[in-house]
């Protein structure tokens, strides 16, 4: 659930699983709703970025349909990046995919000829794109 301690590494062998957020509803100010952000299904995995994060699991998932997984516990998970090089060049690669795609998100958001900064006193990266053109 969202929120829980990460301890575990899922992989969804077969079956389909839905990934929600709670998401605090404007209109109603305290309470929440529900929001689908996905479907997991045979071969995705969940709990990836808690485990490599240490911290609490960011979604809720629900079987809606009967599944087959496996777990992997944070402990083992640790021994596995430490022991195996080809697992961690796995690792690097889905990381890598995933900021491809949160950077194309990104870019389809983002106003041509804007830069956008958040001034809170923490490092943040900062994107400025100039005639749709990423600079990072």
């Amino acid at each position: 659930n969202q929120g829980d301690a990460a301890d575990y590494l899922y992989f969804i062998v077969k079956g389909r699983v839905r990934v929600t957020l709670s998401m605090v509803d404007e209109k109603k100010e305290r309470e929440t709703k529900q929001v689908t952000i996905k479907t997991l299904t045979d071969g995705d995995t969940s709990g990836f970025y808690s485990l490599i994060e240490n911290r609490p699991h960011g979604a809720t998932l629900t079987c809606t349909t009967p599944i087959t997984a496996k777990r992997l516990s944070q402990k083992d998970f640790e021994k596995v990046l430490e022991t195996h090089p080809k697992f961690q060049r796995q690792l690097l690669t889905k990381l890598s995919k995933k900021l491809q795609v949160v950077r194309h998100q990104v870019l389809q958001t983002t106003t041509a000829n804007s830069e956008d900064f958040i001034d809170d006193g923490k490092k943040h990266m900062s994107i400025v794109v100039f005639d749709a053109k990423p600079y990072w």
